[in-house]
């Protein structure tokens, strides 16, 4: 009887292998099975009635699977067989019932005929026979699964989520298996290529991408400065973190990483960067308020215009243009490097220069949710902000879902605005000096570089408190230093640059 025994187990591991565990040599083992589907099976998670009559049990859901996670088949020979008696057998599987484990392991049990060996009938019946058995037996019991209708074609009931879960995360990962062991095309460049040269199949069109075309696509985003996640190139179905970490190389992922994270870093509400070039470290503040304070330096500095803090009392220098982010917020993930003063200020001249002129271009406007400037050349009035995604109205600045905005009568999809002569249409000195004397003054009494905002010459020192006009940089008691002096009080930028260049 041994002999036969032994037989019996050795022919098995010679088929199956390392899906055999040996308990006990030639009378106890497990065999690991999966089942072999012809056709998709239908997974139902079904929840049992309850026991209160006005509430009614949920809806079932169910999905289309093609791959059942391992059945464990336990097998303990005993001294007779398979002369007299037949193997002790017990079928297990996180997904299957219990009640239903005993009764298939029943029928196996039924199988079994004196004088011969029946584990590898047990096996070729768990594997070709099981679902539809099981299908049947439980369209059997309708009690057990609230007596819904079960519809046609085989399928598998389950009463938890987690199992419910777990059985389509199998058929996920087994699909993944077959997908990168056979060759296919690339829906981008159209190439022949092994399945070990792909990306998994996107979730959400089921587009076909090679890792080369994705590497390309990645490369030319981060080039570009991209601020949002990556995504599928014909769906909008993001890309997991752990499939880009995994195909990218080290270098552009890392690039990648950074890119995000400063861009969600950069979208909070109410943060900003230190002025301090040594510091230019980032903080969180009240988005309600002007006032910022450091976290690493401990400068509080004024959010508008970006010097030591003036006070409570409204920012008269350049209040409504540093309501946009200058250009030195763009550049605040470079390392900051010490330069001389006229290199720094030449360059916040220019910085404010540009801030200057796309406050007076009627042709750029501020996001409005997260203040990135934004220029509009053309199409309609829907407009969609690079670094936050937001979606606004051109017209009334306000955030909207789609085209149905325009729908409601309060704006115009298409809507044609007069253009006004702003500094786009000026032809500004290219002497900095001339441009430093153009944009700002220094305070008679401070020294403190004050810039002007608007056509009004008569300034406000927000250091000292002092009042000067901008034309002449003296000192300034009331309206009739205007009459006296022979300034003018209100000048346009335009005005402002032909008087600066006939003075030069």
């Amino acid at each position: 009887m041994a002999s036969e025994q032994h037989k019996e187990l050795e022919t098995l591991m010679s088929i199956y292998g390392d899906k055999i565990t040996v308990i006990t040599q030639g009378k106890e083992y497990i065999v690991q099975l999966e089942p072999h589907l012809s056709s998709a099976l239908q997974l139902v998670l079904k929840r049992q009635t309850v026991d209160v009559p006005q509430q009614l049990p949920s809806e079932p859901k169910s999905a289309q699977i093609a791959h059942l996670s391992p059945v464990s088949l336990y097998v303990r020979c005993p001294l007779d067989y398979p002369a007299l008696r037949h193997p002790e057998c017990h079928i297990s599987a996180p997904w299957l019932d219990p009640e239903l484990a005993t009764v298939v392991s029943k029928k196996l049990k039924e199988k079994f005929t004196p004088g011969n060996v029946v584990v590898f009938e047990w096996i070729c019946y768990i594997q070709e026979e099981l679902v539809s058995e099981l299908s049947k037996l439980q369209n059997s019991t309708p009690a057990a699964y609230d007596g819904r209708d079960s519809g046609s074609g085989p399928q598998l009931f389950v009463r938890s989520n987690s199992q419910y879960d777990d059985l389509i995360a199998c058929d996920q990962q087994r699909a993944y298996m077959e997908f990168f062991q056979s060759a296919h095309t690339c829906d981008v460049c159209f190439k022949d290529l092994p399945g070990e040269s792909f990306c998994e199949p996107c979730r959400g069109c089921h587009i076909v991408v090679c890792k080369s075309c994705l590497i390309q696509s990645c490369k030319s985003r981060v080039d570009s400065g991209l601020t949002t996640v990556m995504k599928c190139v014909n769906c909008d179905n993001i890309l997991s973190d752990i499939m880009l970490n995994g195909i990218l190389p080290t270098e552009l992922y890392n690039r990648y990483a950074h890119l995000i994270e400063e861009s969600q870093l950069d979208s909070i509400s109410g943060m900003v960067y230190c002025p301090r070039p040594r510091c230019n470290k980032r903080t969180v503040s009240d988005p309600k308020e002007s006032l910022a304070v450091c976290s690493s330096c401990s400068l509080p500095f004024c959010k508008l215009c970006r010097q030591v803090y003036h006070g409570t009392g409204p920012c008269p220098a350049l209040q409504k243009v540093m309501d946009l982010p200058s250009v030195a917020t763009a550049d605040a993930s470079k390392p900051a490097k010490q330069e001389s003063r006229e290199v720094k200020q030449e360059r916040q001249i220019e910085e404010y220069k540009s801030v200057l002129w796309m406050r007076c271009s009627t042709d750029v406007k501020a996001c409005p949710k997260c203040s990135f400037p934004i220029q509009k050349n053309g199409g309609c009035n829907k407009m969609h902000c690079a670094k936050c995604n937001a979606l606004f109205c051109w017209a009334c600045l306000r955030e909207i879902d789609g085209y149905g905005h325009f729908s409601l009568g309060t704006c115009e999809l298409f809507q044609n605005q007069p253009q006004e002569a702003g500094l786009k249409d000026v032809t500004t000195p290219d002497d900095p000096q001339l441009l430093k004397d153009l944009l700002f003054s220094y305070c008679p009494r401070c020294g403190q570089m004050e810039g002007k905002e608007t056509k009004n010459n008569w300034i406000h020192c927000r250091n000292c408190q002092f009042q000067f006009c901008h034309l002449c940089k003296e000192a300034c008691y009331g309206l009739w230093h205007f009459n006296e002096y022979g300034c003018t009080r209100m000048t346009s930028m335009e005005q402002d640059i032909e008087t600066f260049k006939r003075k030069t």
